[in-house]
């Protein structure tokens, strides 16, 4: 379900659909990822913190030396 609604999101951006159907679409993304990630905690598939997760990996891309342009 996650790969589905990227899928969709790139084609809002690609068909020029609008910001607003953009976003929707990427609040559907963020919706499904925590969906599973509810549900491999609840399984207990997994015992991290999805928070921990994210601020560390965001620590590391600063880390990251600039690429291709992008400045963020």
């Amino acid at each position: 379900m996650v790969h589905s609604e990227v899928s969709e999101a790139l084609e809002a951006i690609r068909k020029e659909k609008g910001d607003d159907v953009v976003v929707e679409e990427l609040a559907d993304i963020l919706i499904r990822v925590l969906d599973l990630w509810a549900g491999m905690s609840t399984d207990q598939y997994t015992n991290h913190s999805l928070a921990k997760a994210v601020n560390d990996k965001m620590e590391k891309n600063r880390e990251r030396p600039k690429m291709h342009g992008v400045l963020a």
